[in-house]
This record gives C-alpha cells, structure tokens and sequence, in this order.
C-alpha cells in the first residue's frame, strides 16, 4: 500500500493536554533516544494501527474496525512497525546529532501514563497519514527536557552559521578592495 505522511502541526502544550487528546485505547510507545534524555513518546491511533494489522495479515485494510481492545499479538505486531518508524528518527536527526531509538515501553491506556508531570511543557509534532483511503493522524510528543540542552542546535540558523560568517568575511573583503 501507498502511505503518504506529512506534519501537520508543531505547537507547544502541556503534556496534560497531549495526554487528554488521545482516545482510548491506543499505541502509545515511550522510547528512549540518546544522547537526549528522558523518554518521548510516539502515539498511532487504533484506526491507523488496526489498518496496518490488517494489512501486516493479509487483509485489504479497507476493513472498518470497531474500536477494541489491543491483544498481545496487536501490540507486538505494532512494536515492530513503530520500531521501523522510529529507525527513520537517525536520519531526521544526523544533521544535528547522532541518535539511537530504542522502545522502552508501549500501553494502551493513556490515563495510565505518568511519564510526565501534567503541566510539562512538549513539543508536540502531529502528522496526517494517508494509507489506502484512509486519513488518520499519528503524534510525536517529544518533553522539553529532553532537548532542552540540544535546543541552540535545532534553531535553523544554526545550521548556517559558519557559512554565513564565511560569506560575511568574503563580501567585507570585496567592498575594502572595491
């Protein structure tokens, strides 16, 4: 199958308010990416998830699914498609930093989840993903703490810094010349 993906939005909230976004049950996957700290969290919606099992089992993913619970097998299935999402994260990341996910955990529940205190700040970076005939939404919520200290790298004028400063010098030469 075709799978578009694209960002939707990156806004700032409160964790709390991430948390009551997301319906229950859910894929909801804290994973680790040093050398960041602290967990983020990757949440796929059970329309997107229980298409992609579907799919994953033979099926058209056309199927509509009432929303049920997620057994064991569901959620090992999803493991491993989140787990190759998630490898995509290195190549996002090289040009500021070299990154390693690795899945901590995944729930289903996202009431139960204390990652976090309720009034933290996240980025939260929401992508519309197109599979089939089907749109659905899946969220990357990353803590601010977790970049906090990377957080001047991820400012884009960053990246060109050292070739602006380069070009500055250049045209300053050109015009005490000219």
């Amino acid at each position: 199958k075709n799978v578009k993906v694209k960002i939707e939005t990156v806004e700032q909230v409160t964790y709390e308010e991430f948390i009551h976004s997301v319906q229950n049950p859910t894929i909801l996957t804290m994973f680790k990416m040093p050398p960041l700290t602290g967990s983020i969290l990757f949440e796929t919606n059970p329309a997107f998830s229980f298409q992609i099992i579907d799919i994953l089992l033979g099926g058209t993913g056309e199927r509509k699914n009432n929303i049920k619970e997620f057994s064991d097998i569901d959620k090992n299935i999803m493991k491993q498609v989140i787990a190759g999402m998630l490898s995509n994260l290195v190549l996002a990341w090289e040009d500021i930093m070299h990154v390693e996910p690795e899945i901590e955990n995944i729930e289903t529940n996202p009431a139960i989840n204390q990652t976090l205190a309720p009034n933290e700040p996240v980025a939260l970076i929401v992508f519309s993903v197109e599979l089939g005939k089907n749109n659905t939404f899946i969220n990357l919520c990353i803590p601010y703490l977790s970049i906090e200290k990377v957080l001047d790298k991820l400012v884009v004028q960053y990246w060109f810094k050292s070739e602006n400063e380069e070009l500055l010098e250049e045209s300053r030469k050109k015009l005490e010349e000219g």
